[in-house]
């Protein structure tokens, strides 16, 4: 294998470089050092098979090995060696770190992330990284070149890390390190044409070749990494062995170096070379070089200089057109000028194209460009007041583009020039085409506007699932004691009459509270048959005491079927539409009215247009007798963002949500209006034949027992039914109402109880973080949870923590009786 000659000087220099000088003086430990070597380590030292540096094929030899034994012998320490068989390369870099297994190993390269966890000696070990190829292989200048090739590196070392993280566009073959031989593979994948190329060390890859006879394998190009220098990693705890060994290495001769590394390579380069020669060589070279030049600077200084200077200028002035045509490119600004002399335009390639010429065409005229300015009467007439009365010219207006492009806005500002005596020669101005920015700025406006909603939104939410979930536990104590009060009460007598009516009014008031939940979590509970009579009677209360006291609210209710849907979205439908009505009246006044009534959708003229099957319909008629809409705005009110309040007043999703909403139900919605007269939102939604009746309630034999049960809610009154239904079902029941008075208890008596039944919102510890508490002492412990309203719980994070059920408030006695039979059987298997 033939290496270029720059490649030798440069192995000379490095090797002539490295630290041979060395005394016969003897090594001068200081107190601590000797101490360590008189505590007896045994050094546990990992070796891998890395020739020259470390050979293990029979053997445990190489330059590495040499130092070691050399360094040790002469300190009295003893070594043990762990082979690359038992341990690989990174789990020996891993337990030097945790001071296991391995204590150290005789070559690694030093790098910041290693010395955070690793101390180290000198380096003592000098090769460069070099790019290795076939002898048939195309030339290289650099690792630039490798870019889409092949090149083999071994997994783990610091090469393998470099290219993989600065050099994304290498491809790259891990060779792993617990593989037999693994260094050795780089070569012989790159000799056997597996891969393109293999960057490595250059002695000891040269070793590898020579000894293998790879002799189709060159040296291609330098790397521009640094030397691969190699010194000794040592465990952190031991700073008094990296001095031993430091010391050791600084009192060696030259000899003695050149010994063990003539050893291992057949190139001897220590050899026949004086330093001091090769200096004054060098800088006698460098020194006539000098004179050389020096001469010939001084010979062409002045032509050169000219030379220069016009180049200089020339490429200064080529540069500053490039950047400021560059510059007005990427901000889109041009500058023109208009001539008062000749009256005519001159504008820059950027001007050009903003207003839609072609840059390569002739200049544009007057007429041409005020043919582009719909505003063309304003910017003439700031032309003319710039010229004439030098106000200040600074104007943003719409123009269509001679290419037929969409309309574009635009910035303008100019300037007047005047000569010597003060007349007006010249118009110099700038010009920005700001269409992008202005249309960002209207996105970033409609994105506040969405965030401030949102924010609302979620300030309400919060409010409504604070007052469902207060409202939960005083509808838990109103169902409960009233089934506890229908247990006792004689049948068909007046008394029971009105506890049914109680508890019907106490099932509607539990649905009305999951309406409010599913307002707070803002997710669309599942459809079911609602009347929207009663929502607009709900709609109408909440809205009487927001609107002025000069508009009349009246309704018309002649239907009280049944649609599918959410009450939910339905309310907000109503809400909205009576919302935009009062807004429309607020200044004089008005009649709201809402009517509902039931109509048949056939095939009549009237229900061509409104693209609905055929079927039976509810019709809800919104109307107001305010200001009316707009003929020219009318098509857009149902489009997202579209609104004609002001900033800050309305977001432009109200009416677009109502749209969304009736189109979801399979129905539609209609608007006429009239300035002046008021406008009439017509909805119609299919009826449906199913129903939603309240049951009531029934006596019936539940599931019963004599368990112990542990019973604990913050409310007592909750906490007191609670325990008088399961009593009633034979259970042995123990109150708490604080969780950390019922933890304390557990504690105390926590093979007492049977079942825990806890509430979910409590002070001091929520009803979860308790559950977990009790498990942690009887893992097998079966747990309910109640819970009205929580954000933090679900069924798959209650189930995670061990708890058996979650029993949604307000629940009725027998959902109660059929939930805690189940869970305590189940405990049972």
């Amino acid at each position: 294998m033939r290496i270029p000659l720059f490649y030798l000087i440069w192995i000379i220099f490095l090797i002539i470089t490295s630290p041979c000088s060395g005394s016969d003086s003897i090594i001068d430990l200081s107190t601590e050092e000797k101490a360590w070597i008189k505590e007896n380590h045994t050094v546990r030292v990992r070796i891998g098979n890395s020739p020259p540096f470390m050979l293990t094929d029979g053997k445990v030899q190489g330059i590495a090995i040499d130092y070691l034994t050399h360094i040790f012998d002469a300190n009295g320490i003893k070594i043990k060696y762990i082979s690359d068989t038992e341990v690989t390369w990174p789990e020996a870099l891993e337990y030097i770190k945790r001071h296991e297994v391995v204590d150290m190993v005789p070559t690694a390269k030093i790098t910041e992330k290693r010395q955070k966890d690793m101390i180290f000696t000198d380096e003592y070990i000098f090769a460069p990284w070099v790019i290795f190829t076939r002898s048939d292989a195309d030339f290289l200048c650099s690792i630039d070149d490798l870019k889409g090739k092949t090149v083999s590196v071994e997994e783990g070392y610091v090469m393998h890390q470099v290219l993989k993280q600065n050099y994304p566009g290498i491809r790259l073959k891990v060779v792993s390190a617990s593989l037999n031989n693994f260094a050795q593979i780089p070569v012989k994948d790159l000799s056997t044409g597996l891969v393109d190329a293999y960057i490595g060390n250059l002695l000891s890859t040269t070793y590898t070749i020579q000894t293998k006879g790879y002799t189709n394998v060159k040296v291609a190009a330098p790397t521009p990494f640094d030397n691969h220098n190699q010194a000794m990693a040592i465990r952190s705890d031991w700073p008094e062995l990296v001095s031993i060994i430091n010391k050791t290495l600084a009192s060696m001769t030259p000899e003695e170096h050149a010994a063990i590394r003539n050893k291992w390579l057949s190139i001897r380069y220590e050899y026949g070379i004086d330093k001091t020669y090769v200096l004054k060589w060098v800088l006698g070279v460098i020194g006539i070089a000098l004179l050389i030049i020096g001469f010939v600077l001084i010979w062409n200084k002045r032509l050169k200089a000219e030379v220069i200077l016009r180049k200089k200028s020339e490429d200064a002035l080529k540069k500053n057109e490039y950047r400021y045509k560059s510059a007005q490119r990427m901000g889109k600004v041009g500058n023109w000028e208009y001539d008062l002399v000749t009256e005519t335009f001159w504008g820059s390639d950027q001007a050009k194209k903003i207003y839609g010429f072609d840059p390569d065409s002739k200049q544009f005229t007057t007429d041409e460009v005020e043919n582009c300015i719909p505003e063309r009467e304003r910017v003439h007439q700031a032309l003319i007041d710039l010229i004439e009365k030098d106000k200040p010219y600074n104007l943003e207006f719409d123009i269509h583009p001679v290419s037929g492009s969409k309309m574009r806005t635009i910035r303008s500002n100019a300037e007047i020039i005047k000569d010597d005596s003060g007349a007006p020669l010249k118009v110099l101005g700038v010009i920005q085409d700001i269409t992008d920015q202005k249309r960002a700025g209207q996105e970033k406006e409609k994105l506040e506007q969405e965030l401030r909603q949102a924010q609302k939104m979620e300030s309400i939410g919060n409010l409504a699932g604070g007052i469902a979930h207060d409202f939960n536990n005083i509808l838990s104590s109103i169902i409960g004691f009233t089934e506890l009060a229908l247990d006792d009460v004689a049948e068909g007598t007046p008394l029971e009459d009105n506890l049914q009516e109680v508890n019907t009014a106490g099932k509607r008031a539990r649905n009305l509270v999951k309406q409010i939940l599913a307002f707070a979590r803002q997710a669309d509970e599942e459809v079911k048959p609602i009347q929207v009579h009663t929502i607009v009677k709900e709609v109408f209360q909440f809205i009487r005491s927001s609107i002025p006291t000069t508009i009349e609210i009246k309704q018309n209710i002649e239907s009280n079927s049944f649609i599918m849907g959410n009450a939910t979205q339905v309310h907000q439908i109503l809400m909205n539409l009576c919302t935009n009505a009062s807004h429309a009246m607020e200044d004089e006044g008005g009649i709201l009215e809402i009517t509902l009534n039931d109509v048949v959708v056939d095939r009549r003229e009237k229900w061509k247009n409104m693209n609905l099957k055929q079927g039976n319909y509810l019709e809800i008629k919104v109307s107001d007798t305010g200001h009316g809409i707009a003929p020219d705005i009318i098509g857009s009110i149902f489009e997202p963002y579209f609104t004609t309040k002001g900033v800050g007043e309305g977001t432009g999703m109200g009416l677009a949500l109502v749209h969304g909403i009736v189109e979801t139900y399979g129905g539609k919605i209609t608007v006429d209006s009239a300035l002046g007269k008021g406008t009439v939102f017509t909805i119609y939604l299919p009826l449906t034949k199913k129903r939603e009746d309240y049951q009531l309630y029934q006596k019936e034999k539940l599931p019963s027992g004599t368990e112990r049960i542990l019973l604990i809610d913050d409310e007592l009154p909750i906490a007191k039914m609670g325990s008088q239904v399961l009593e009633r079902l034979g259970y042995r029941v123990t109150v708490c109402t604080s969780s950390v008075e019922a933890l304390e208890l557990f504690r105390s008596k926590f093979d007492d109880f049977d079942l825990v039944i806890t509430d979910m919102t409590m002070p001091n510890m929520t009803g979860d973080k308790l559950a977990m508490e009790l498990i942690s002492f009887r893992p097998n412990l079966p747990v309910i949870l109640c819970t009205g309203y929580s954000k933090k719980i679900s069924d798959e994070t209650a189930s995670e923590i061990g708890i058996k059920a979650i029993v949604y408030k307000p629940t009725g006695k027998a959902d109660l009786a059929k939930t805690v039979r189940k869970v305590l059987d189940a405990a049972k298997g």
